[in-house]
């Protein structure tokens, strides 16, 4: 018993539990976000880079939607419409890791680029898998 109550005294234990315990969450978020907020001196604010990063999602989704809608209605022609909804979902995912982690715009830039990266190869290997 004493273990257990050792093992939720850990700061970072004690994260992931409250982060998992708000449901099924994406596996690069911990696998990555963890180790890079540790990495950059920046632990204690990884659980707020996260809520923000998942709540970030909604604007993100409705904006891939409203895009999706405006290349099938015929409105405009997708190549431009897709690489300014990416560009502006890369933007705000900049702003989001740059103000929750406190860190400066290069920083910022490379954790978004280094998830993008992931999020597209472990897309690939889900797809391969199938």
């Amino acid at each position: 018993m004493n273990s257990v109550f050792h093992a939720l005294g850990d700061a970072t234990r004690m994260a992931i539990f409250q982060k998992l315990s708000g449901g099924p969450i994406a596996v690069n978020e911990l696998a990555l976000m963890l180790p890079v907020s540790r990495f950059l001196g920046r632990e204690e604010r990884w659980l707020g880079y996260i809520i923000a990063y998942n709540w970030a999602q909604i604007p993100q989704q409705l904006l891939a939607l409203a895009s999706t809608l405006l290349v099938a209605g015929g409105l405009l022609p997708a190549p431009p419409v897709f690489a300014v909804t990416i560009a502006a979902v890369l933007v705000y995912g900049a702003f989001i890791a740059r103000v929750a982690l406190d860190v400066s715009r290069t920083v910022a830039t490379m954790i978004v680029l280094l998830d993008f990266t992931l999020g597209i190869f472990l897309s690939q290997v889900f797809q391969a898998l199938h």
